[in-house]
């Protein structure tokens, strides 16, 4: 599950699309972003460039597709790249 963040806007300066993630939680407000641990951060962070970008920070690269990143990547954090 992605959560998008608000690094910059106060509540009233979000868009109607950003209230509505922020009404199911997928959307935080900096306040909020600056409590989750460094480590949550960094595997949602991990998590979002693979599902949505399909790219692997330990790999370098950008795969073609989900199957492509399942067979040649063998996991979002570093050790299973060793």
């Amino acid at each position: 599950n992605i959560i998008k963040s608000n690094f910059f806007k106060s509540i009233d300066e979000c868009t109607e699309e950003e209230k509505e993630l922020l009404k199911k939680g997928l959307f935080i407000e900096n306040d909020e972003f600056k409590k989750i641990d460094p480590i949550d951060k960094l595997t949602n962070l991990l998590n979002y460039l693979r599902e949505t970008h399909l790219y692997c920070i330990w790999c370098i690269s950008k795969f073609e597709n989900k199957e492509e990143l399942e067979k040649y990547c063998p996991g979002i954090f570093e050790e299973s790249h060793d």
